[in-house]
């Protein structure tokens, strides 16, 4: 099977990026592909040992091709490999810049455009996520009004007859600020009880 410029007789997934300097030009560095499983193609009756698979200088001629980078994988899930479910592991080492390892499981779904690694999410680089909480919104901390009153999801207050909160609406609320928290209050803090107590 024909994929991209490579002729082969099984088929494959091609796998490419480009990387550039902030003016344009192709970025020199290098790569390695690695394959964490022996693959064997019953159909070509060849082998792809585990270990390195590939590795190289990034690709900086223009003329030759605009990606720096270029790789034709067997499928994972094709029928003629075995085992089944194996990854590959690339390592791109761009100049003056930090490496990057993707790793990927190329399938048959993938074809015929194959992978481009920018459209891969690397978890490293999306950083530690925080847990934010957000005021005057469901699942959020209550807000206050101009006079002090505390505000509803909708910015309405909570008021009693006589303009101040009833111990009912005090509770709502506080039973409102305990469920947001719950998931970020260590030790839990039960603020219904505290509230309680505080009346005594």
């Amino acid at each position: 099977m024909s994929v991209g410029s490579q002729e082969v007789p099984w088929t494959t997934v091609p796998i490419f990026g480009t990387w550039l300097w902030p003016e344009g030009n192709l970025r020199p560095g290098t790569y390695s592909v690695h394959s964490n499983s022996e693959v064997t193609n019953e159909q070509a009756d060849v082998i792809f040992p585990m270990g390195l698979l590939k590795a190289g200088a990034l690709n900086t001629d223009e003329q030759k091709s605009m990606r720096s980078f270029e790789f034709f994988s067997p499928a994972q899930d094709d029928g003629n490999n075995f085992p089944q479910g194996w990854r590959l592991t690339i390592r791109i080492s761009p100049a003056g810049a930090e490496p990057i390892t993707f790793e990927l499981y190329p399938s048959l779904i993938h074809l015929p455009n194959g992978i481009d690694l920018q459209d891969v999410v690397v978890p490293e680089q999306l950083g530690e996520i925080k847990p934010v909480i957000i005021g005057g919104v469901p699942g959020g901390f209550a807000k206050l009004d101009a006079q002090g009153r505390v505000l509803n999801a909708a910015g309405i207050p909570y008021v009693s007859g006589d303009g101040e909160l009833s111990d009912a609406e005090m509770l709502e609320v506080v039973g409102d600020v305990t469920a947001a928290l719950a998931d970020q209050l260590e030790p839990p803090i039960d603020l219904v009880l505290l509230y309680e107590n505080a009346k005594v």
